[in-house]
Order: C-alpha cells, then structure tokens, then sequence
C-alpha cells in the first residue's frame, strides 16, 4: 500500500533540549507549525512548513520517507530533524492523523488532502 498525496497540516506541541525521560512542564518550549507534506508513490515524502518553537519563527524544508501497515497505521521518519511520526489514515483516507513520537518532542495534528 502507499499513498499519492498533497496535504496542508498543522500541529502545536511541545519540545526540550532536557533528557528523553519525562520531565516538567516548565523545561519545554511551545512549538506551532503549518505547512504542506507530500507523500509519493514509492515511499518518499517531503515537507515545507513554517515553524514557531518558544517564539522563535523559521522555515523549515526536508524529506524522508514513509511505510504503511496493513491496518492503515504508518510511520514517517524524517531524519534531517531526527523525528518520527506515528500516522493513521481517517475519514476514507481524505484525512491522515498524527502524533509526533520523539523523545523529547510532543505534538499531534491533522493532515488533510489539498
């Protein structure tokens, strides 16, 4: 299974530079971001959104890839900025959900198909 797809999202969490292991609220910094992903046929996928960590605003671009589950769950690992994303298609597949699973990085959002 794969996906052909061009998706808007947008996602708000929390990120630290502390230790992988639970830690306090107040050691985080708020992070914002919305932009577009593309996922292609043979498993690439590509990003270009704008960031917001603590205040401080950038854009940011990369790639990486993907791999789809029978049950419709996938995983996107993007290695440029070390993250993983946890994925599941919703909706007839016009709408993917998402949480960012990093150690020290917590977010969740929706992609929807433009």
């Amino acid at each position: 299974m794969s996906l052909n797809a061009n998706c808007g999202f947008s996602f708000e969490g929390f990120t630290t530079d502390g230790p992988p292991n639970p830690v306090k609220l107040g050691v985080f910094s708020p992070v914002a971001a919305a932009g577009t992903i593309t996922f292609e046929p043979n498993g690439a996928l590509s990003r270009s959104f704008t960031a917001s960590v603590g205040g401080a605003i950038f854009p940011v671009v990369d790639s990486g890839s993907y791999s789809i589950n029978p049950d419709c769950t996938f995983t996107a690992n993007l290695p440029e900025v070390g993250e993983t994303w946890n994925l599941i298609l919703v909706n007839g597949g016009k709408q993917i959900e998402f949480l960012v699973n990093t150690p020290g990085r917590v977010g969740a959002g929706i992609l929807s198909q433009q």
